[in-house]
């Protein structure tokens, strides 16, 4: 059995003598491969718990950002509209309005260019659906529905870290965007005095 061993490294011949010893091994590797099927059932669960949270959760978010983002556009448009009408009156700025004017007109520019926060997040998406596509096994159950295996625990990780990344870029989006509302807030209190 030894010399007939294809690879010896891994391989170990075990004495089986009769059907009772070979029915005894094929219950053994069912019940090794039922225990392997229900740790795979238990991960999928948890990545599609996760995957239901983090869409639930940042979904509305993101949407809300969406809205609060246009909002501080106009804002911005209408006071940049108000410092014009003042400079076609004939009336000089000041220094301090002027560098209001520079400061506004470089957050503009900032607002029409897609940002760099944008596209990170975008790539982390992209990256997690590829991972999803190419790493994920998609099963059919008898009751017709569908089921995701991750193949290891590794996978399983890059899934979570993939979708954490996501979550950290979101909550940096967060508060770019609250520093940048206070500091319109902040300017627009100032012109008003």
């Amino acid at each position: 059995a030894q010399q007939d061993n294809p690879d010896p490294t891994c391989l170990v011949p075990a004495l089986a003598v009769g059907f009772g010893d070979l029915q005894k091994r094929a219950e053994q590797q069912k019940h090794e491969a039922a225990l392997h099927q229900a740790k795979l059932e238990e991960i999928s669960d948890k990545l599609s718990k996760l995957n239901r949270q983090h869409a639930l959760d940042n979904h509305g978010r993101l949407i809300e950002f969406k809205r609060r983002n246009k909002e501080q556009s106009f804002r911005i448009l209408r006071l940049m509209k108000m410092m014009q009408i003042v400079r076609y009156r004939g009336q000089t700025l000041r220094g301090e309005e002027e560098m209001i004017r520079v400061r506004l007109e470089r957050m503009t520019q900032e607002l029409d260019k897609p940002g760099q926060l944008q596209r990170k997040a975008q790539d982390l998406w992209a990256q997690a659906q590829n991972l999803m596509v190419q790493r994920l096994r998609l099963h059919r159950t008898p009751l017709g529905t569908v089921r995701y295996e991750v193949t290891s625990n590794e996978e399983f990780e890059k899934c979570v870290n993939i979708l954490d990344n996501y979550q950290a870029g979101l909550s940096q989006l967060t508060s770019v965007m609250q520093q940048d509302l206070q500091e319109v807030q902040k300017q627009l209190g100032n012109n008003t005095t």
